[in-house]
């Protein structure tokens, strides 16, 4: 048999080689397709198709050129899909740098439940989805993936790059494994993109629209750009909230003089052009809160509370509008 191995190259010019030198020990009789995306960068779906478009072989390789592949770790893969028909794609056990197996590798199928607790900020407090497991698995990572090339569906085009593997062995059948006794070292994001969170997202989106509608992928998107930062903001606005609305009422002579100054621009038509008077009695607040006043009295057919629950109720809406003036003016952290 003949396998093809396709490598989808961006940047990451010293790690490719290294690479390339690692395949010289495959015994495999086998080809190597290089697509070049560093001149025009066709995302990794688009470019393995490309590559798959050219291969002569029975099987098929899948390979980031930021790995290394140890000895003997492909013709084990490939004699393990020749002798086990009824698995459809296997993939090496992926270690780091310092030799180590990678815990995100390899995950039950991906459902809007685990892309709200897997993929946010959730996972961190409450892991959620099962990785790896030396069993049966039901998406396999992008990095290295082996199938015979009959059954081998093509990438969405869509996924510029994440989640295009995912997508593929959702929609491949037959059984899926990590291979343990097949190791590959790959050099985490050496051939990654800059600035990939906009791209992440938008295949995230689209990965749970494509598989599960609008809604959730809107749910999934919502819940899965949620920061912890922004978490704990959250949880002091409600505080905030919550305490404007528990503490009591408190009535003083300001707030006589305002009732008052409300109740005959209602009944009298008096509308002020002066507030109660300052500390300094030559001196005038405005009559803004008299004209504020005047609808939460109406409102509430003349209740004295009115004003205490309208005072409660404005903190409320200047919560948000006073962190983004301190953030604006001085910065997120003050």
């Amino acid at each position: 048999c003949m396998l093809s191995i396709i490598i989808v190259k961006y940047r990451a010019e010293e790690e490719y080689q290294a690479c390339l030198k690692s395949l010289a020990s495959v015994k495999t009789l086998h080809e190597i397709i290089t697509i070049d995306n560093n001149i025009i960068n066709r995302g990794y779906a688009k470019g393995n198709n490309l590559g798959v478009s050219f291969a002569e072989g029975e099987y098929i390789l899948i390979l980031n050129p930021d790995t290394l592949v140890s000895s003997g770790a492909i013709d084990q893969m490939i004699k393990w899909l020749n002798t086990h028909h009824d698995y459809s794609m296997i993939s090496p056990l992926l270690l780091d740098s310092d030799l180590k197996s990678y815990q995100f590798q390899g995950t039950e199928i991906l459902t809007p439940k685990h892309g709200i607790w897997g993929l946010s900020f959730i996972n961190k407090f409450i892991p959620d989805l099962e990785y790896w497991k030396p069993s049966e698995v039901k998406i396999l990572p992008g990095t290295a993936i082996m199938m015979r090339k009959k059954d081998f569906m093509g990438f969405d085009e869509n996924f510029f790059l994440y989640f295009e593997e995912a997508d593929l062995c959702m929609r491949t059948p037959g059984k899926k494994k990590i291979l343990e006794s097949a190791k590959v070292i790959h050099h985490w994001a050496r051939s990654t993109p800059k600035g990939v969170k906009p791209i992440f997202e938008q295949s995230r989106f689209y990965f749970f629209k494509k598989h599960y509608g609008i809604f959730w992928a809107i749910i999934v998107d919502m819940v899965c750009k949620i920061s912890k930062k922004n978490l704990l903001i959250f949880l002091i606005f409600l505080l905030g909230v919550y305490l404007r609305s528990q503490l009591p009422f408190t009535f003083f002579g300001d707030a006589a003089w305002f009732y008052n100054s409300a109740r005959d621009a209602l009944i009298l038509g008096k509308f002020p052009w002066l507030g109660i008077t300052s500390s300094i009695i030559w001196l005038h607040q405005g009559p803004l809160w008299t004209f504020l006043y005047v609808p939460a009295l109406l409102f509430s057919n003349f209740n004295p509370v009115s004003g205490s629950v309208l005072i409660s109720i404005l903190n409320f809406l200047l919560l948000a509008p006073s962190y983004y003036l301190l953030a604006t003016l001085f910065s997120k952290r003050i």
